[in-house]
């Protein structure tokens, strides 16, 4: 129990150190969303005024769900990141294994991992695909 204590809070810890630089970043670069990107671009020609995220709340309910905060630096990123290091670090070791169940499309997609590696890419091009 006192392990699994000490994980958690390096855990926040590395993630609340993540969330300050991310949010930091973001306002400094201040990069805009794909919804104003693609709907306000620089070419006329190439501008979409009805173009949709299909991103969308944990219910998948909902249209043109969009973070009212810039895009880039990427904070699903970050924090994926900032969790498996820690979690690399506190064992010592790559090989966890673990299932992971997004709560995109109410829990329908499960993926199992046997090291941090594969899902920690993942994370880190989750906003991409």
């Amino acid at each position: 129990m006192e392990k699994n204590a000490r994980l958690f809070a390096l855990i926040n810890y590395a993630l609340a150190d993540a969330a300050i630089a991310t949010w930091e970043a973001k306002y400094y670069y201040n990069f805009w969303r794909p919804i104003l990107g693609v709907r306000q671009a620089i070419e006329p020609s190439l501008a979409d005024p009805n173009w949709t995220p299909l991103g969308s709340p944990a219910d998948g309910a909902g249209t043109d769900f969009t973070p009212p905060f810039p895009s880039f630096v990427s904070g699903h990123s970050t924090f994926g990141s900032a969790c498996f290091e820690m979690l690399r670090l506190f064992y010592n070791r790559d090989n966890i294994r673990f299932r992971f169940q997004s709560d995109e499309y109410n829990g329908k997609t499960i993926d199992s991992n046997t090291g941090r590696v594969r899902p920690e890419k993942n994370t880190n091009i989750s906003l991409i695909h």
